[in-house]
């Protein structure tokens, strides 16, 4: 490329830094074919979380917690209800063996009282303890036919929907348990569990203070306390 000498106006090379005609030394340009795009670009500060990411966040969560917490029940090795207001102990991601004499057992005894409220349960429970979530609610739904006010019931079937991520259903389930155990220490931490997971922040946070103000020293609640704490430091 070549361009003409601001003084004489001779040709000149690029390259050519002194005009060979008048000697007049040539302005590089260069810069002038640079791309705006290579200019530097002032830098902005790191943003925090908010709105969308925080939901993202919480939900996020939410799903770790349930890997450690959302369980029916622990397995605590007496024969006493296998229900209660704490998580079982084993990770989400291990089930058990598969027994297939133990299931048929159970059916058996199912085929014999059908319409037996602990036969529905006990085969559910077996069901849901070897991930069969789909098997496990068709018997706890007959279970809750037969005894509708028995809010562990409720739990179970709504966490068994939440693990086959119907989440409208599972909090359905919830809110049964809640009208017949206002306290029921479960169901207040799959609320707000489940409620973050449909986005639902001020209800996941309700139902979390609730938790907490109901049984602070529960596993459960500590868990909901330090995600809320998270959130609340998140925000703008």
């Amino acid at each position: 490329m070549s361009h003409k000498c601001p003084n004489c106006g001779r040709e000149v090379e690029e390259q050519v830094k002194f005009c060979p005609e008048c000697g007049t030394a040539q302005k590089s340009r260069k810069k002038e074919h640079q791309p705006a795009a290579s200019q530097s670009q002032p830098k902005t500060p790191s943003r925090k979380l908010s709105g969308q990411n925080i939901l993202y966040l919480v939900a996020l969560l939410s799903l770790i917690v349930v890997a450690l917490y959302g369980y029916r029940f622990i397995k605590t090795g007496t024969k006493t209800d296998p229900h209660s207001n704490l998580p079982a102990a084993e990770p989400a991601t291990q089930s058990p063996m598969f027994d297939q004499e133990h299931f048929q057992h159970l059916q058996e005894n199912l085929k014999a009282n059908p319409d037996g409220f602990r036969e529905n349960v006990d085969l559910a429970n077996f069901l849901y303890d070897n991930q069969r979530f789909n098997e496990a609610i068709n018997y706890y739904s007959k279970a809750i036919e037969i005894n509708p006010n028995q809010p562990d019931i409720l739990v179970d079937t709504g966490v068994s929907y939440f693990n086959l991520k119907k989440f409208s259903d599972a909090k359905t389930y919830f809110e049964k348990a809640l009208k017949i155990k206002e306290d029921h220490i479960n169901a207040l931490y799959n609320m707000g569990v489940v409620s973050a997971q449909l986005g639902e922040m001020p209800q996941m946070l309700e139902y979390w203070e609730r938790l907490v103000a109901v049984a602070p020293e529960s596993d459960q609640a500590k868990a909901a306390k330090q995600m809320m704490d998270q959130v609340k430091e998140s925000k703008p």
